[in-house]
């Protein structure tokens, strides 16, 4: 599974503290060319699918297994 981040942003420090911060999940970066105010990067994350999915006290996120449902 992999996640696709894009960061706007107007200031390279701005981009900086966001990489330092995503940096255990995020290993490579791309940054594009500004066309306008803000400039743009984008992230991809390359992480394992887990197999279940906890039950965390009211978040609404419930067990799930590989019952196809």
């Amino acid at each position: 599974m992999s996640v696709r981040i894009r960061v706007s942003y107007t200031d390279d420090q701005e981009l900086a503290g966001i990489t330092r911060l995503l940096s255990p999940l995020v290993k490579k970066w791309k940054r594009q060319p500004s066309n306008g105010k803000y400039k743009r990067a984008y992230g991809v994350s390359e992480t394992a699918a887990p197999k279940q999915i906890r039950k965390q006290g009211g978040s609404g996120i419930e067990q799930r297994g590989n019952s196809g449902k």
